[in-house]
């Protein structure tokens, strides 16, 4: 979930927090080339992380001492820019396929049909591709789907993360008024 980066925090400290599992991450797609890695979830991970942490690497920047950090933030960033870009095409390549190997079967069914010469045959092979047919509506009826549930929880994450960011920005912001209370009790007495 995103998180807002606010000026009073230690950005060093949630920089490196939040830097390692990226790390480890971009380690893990680079040696593999992204084989073996759920694409979804890691595309999802890389979505929310790289924002934020390019956020505390925007307020590191204001701080000339930190300019080491700050590089190796930015290489960082630009790696998982990288990794989301394989990722993505790999997801797109496994779509393709699945839509490959959806044709060949239909291809395949054309053949039977072709072979068939007796009418008998030709009754039996019809009820094959109506249930062919029925199974690949079904199929890309799931897959519709599917991908719509996905598109509609992304959307969900999103709309979740901006209220908490809301709500924590309105919790500092009260915390600072009490702060401020506090001091200006203090300083009255």
């Amino acid at each position: 979930a995103k998180v807002p980066v606010g000026s009073d925090q230690t950005h060093y400290l949630h920089l490196i927090a939040h830097a390692e599992p990226v790390e480890q991450l971009l380690n893990a797609v680079e040696q593999s080339g992204g084989e073996g890695i759920d694409l979804q979830k890691a595309m999802v991970y890389l979505m929310a992380s790289l924002p934020h942490i390019e956020s505390h690497t925007n307020y590191l920047a204001q701080d000339p001492e930190r300019k080491q950090v700050v590089d190796q933030a930015k290489i960082l960033l630009k790696r998982g820019v990288a990794a989301y870009q394989l990722l993505s095409t790999m997801a797109q390549k496994q779509l393709q396929a699945q839509a490959q190997a959806q044709q060949e079967q239909v291809g395949q069914q054309m053949e039977l049909v072709e072979r068939a010469k007796n009418a008998e045959f030709q009754a039996k092979l019809t009820e094959i591709e109506k249930k062919f047919e029925i199974e690949m509506i079904k199929q890309r009826s799931l897959n519709e789907a599917r991908a719509q549930k996905t598109n509609e929880q992304m959307a969900i994450q999103r709309e979740r993360a901006r209220g908490d960011m809301e709500l924590k920005a309105q919790r500092q912001a009260a915390e600072v008024q009490i702060q401020a209370a506090k001091a200006d009790a203090d300083i009255a007495i």
